[in-house]
C-alpha cells in the first residue's frame, strides 16, 4: 500500500481513528511502503467497521489488518514475518508493538524449513505446468521478493545483523551460494538460460533445506 507523501499518511491515520476509536492500537510502516494496522479486537462487528474504511479508499492494496493479542501470541508460529517487520519499521501512531518481540531459534528454524520446502515444490510443479516462456519468466522473477524473507531468517539463526535492503541481504554470506539470486535480481538472464536458471533454484532451495534440517 504506497502513500505519496506524509500529508496523505496523516490524512490515513485519521481517518482509520475516526472509524475504530479505541479499538486501534497502533498503525505501524514496515518494508518501505506497507502497513499494518493493530486493533485490540477484531471480531465481526470490527471486521464490518473495517470494511466501511476499506470501501471509502481506493488504493488497491489493503493494510495488514492484526489484533493485538494475536500479535504477541504469534512469535512462536510466524516469527519469519515479525523479524521481517521489525528490520524497517515506523510507529505512525499509537504503541510500539513490535519493539519487545522476542523470538526463539527452534520456531524461526521450523517455519523456514516449512518455508523452504514449500517454495521448492511449487517451483518444480510450476515449472512442470508452464505453457510458455513468458510464464517461466515469471516464475524465474518471483523468486528474489519471495526469497527476501527467508533470507532474513537464515540471517536471524546465524546471528547476524539483517540489512533493509534487498541488494545487501542478497550479498550476504549464508554458506550457499544464493548468487543465482542476485543474477535474477540484475535481470541478466535471457531465455535460454532459463532451464538452467530453474535448476540452479532447485539446487539452491535444496542445499538451504538441508543446512536448516541441521539446526533443528
Amino acid at each position: 500500500m504506497k502513500m505519496a507523501n506524509k500529508d496523505m499518511e496523516k490524512k490515513f491515520i485519521k481517518e482509520i481513528k475516526n472509524e475504530l476509536g479505541k479499538n486501534l492500537v497502533s498503525v505501524i510502516k514496515y518494508d518501505y511502503e506497507e502497513y499494518v494496522i493493530i486493533t485490540e479486537k477484531l471480531d465481526f462487528s470490527a471486521v464490518k467497521r473495517i470494511l466501511g474504511f476499506v470501501q471509502k479508499r481506493t488504493s488497491s492494496k489493503l493494510p495488514l489488518f492484526l489484533k493485538r493479542s494475536g500479535i504477541l501470541n504469534s512469535c512462536d508460529v510466524f516469527p519469519m514475518e515479525f523479524i521481517n517487520m521489525k528490520i524497517d519499521y515506523e510507529v505512525l501512531y499509537g504503541e510500539d508493538i513490535l519493539k519487545n518481540m522476542i523470538f526463539k531459534k527452534k520456531d524461526v528454524a521450523r517455519e523456514l524449513e516449512f518455508e523452504l520446502r514449500t517454495k521448492l515444490i511449487t517451483l518444480r510443479q510450476a515449472y512442470l505446468t508452464a505453457s510458455s516462456n513468458e510464464e517461466i519468466k515469471e516464475l524465474i522473477t518471483r523468486a528474489v521478493p519471495t526469497m527476501r524473507p527467508i533470507c532474513s531468517g537464515l540471517l536471524f539463526l546465524k546471528n547476524e545483523k539483517i540489512p533493509g535492503s534487498t541488494e545487501q541481504i542478497l550479498s550476504a554470506d549464508y554458506g550457499v551460494d544464493i548468487g543465482i539470486l542476485n543474477r535474477i535480481s540484475e535481470g541478466s538472464f535471457k531465455e535460454e538460460e532459463f532451464e538452467g536458471i530453474i535448476r540452479e533454484l532447485i539446487e539452491m532451495l535444496e542445499k538451504l533445506i538441508g543446512d536448516v534440517d541441521k539446526i533443528i
